[in-house]
């Protein structure tokens, strides 16, 4: 007797999306970030996803749940989309948390002209 399963993953579960700041605010928030590839459902990044703060914005983490994320680049940044990102941008923790990146993380100049990112510890 032998068992046969079939499984459907679909594509959201697997999606990654590319996320920018464009305002500054709470991680956590979704207003805080525009996803550039519109695959993410919840507008808030996660651990499969792709983050660019920049715009001069200042994104803060104050909460202790878990910050996750494929890669992160704080300041300049390359054109992504048609769209140059190539600015400050500013990461700041209000306490004892963390982010954690699976991927790349970048901080600051992006190619030939310096750019500027900045992160902040506040504690801890």
């Amino acid at each position: 007797m032998g068992f046969f399963f079939l499984f459907f993953i679909t594509q959201d579960s697997l999606a990654q999306g590319t996320f920018r700041s464009t305002s500054s605010g709470n991680w956590y928030t979704a207003g805080t970030w525009d996803d550039i590839t519109s695959l993410d459902a919840d507008g808030v990044p996660d651990s499969d996803d792709d983050v660019y703060v920049r715009g001069g914005f200042t994104v803060t983490i104050d909460n202790p749940s878990p910050v996750l994320c494929n890669t992160l680049q704080v300041g300049g940044v390359p054109n992504i989309s048609g769209q140059n990102f190539n600015n400050s941008g500013f990461l700041n923790f209000g306490g004892p948390y963390s982010v954690t990146v699976t991927g790349a993380l970048g901080v600051g100049g992006y190619g030939n002209t310096a750019r500027t990112g900045t992160i902040t510890f506040a504690s801890g």
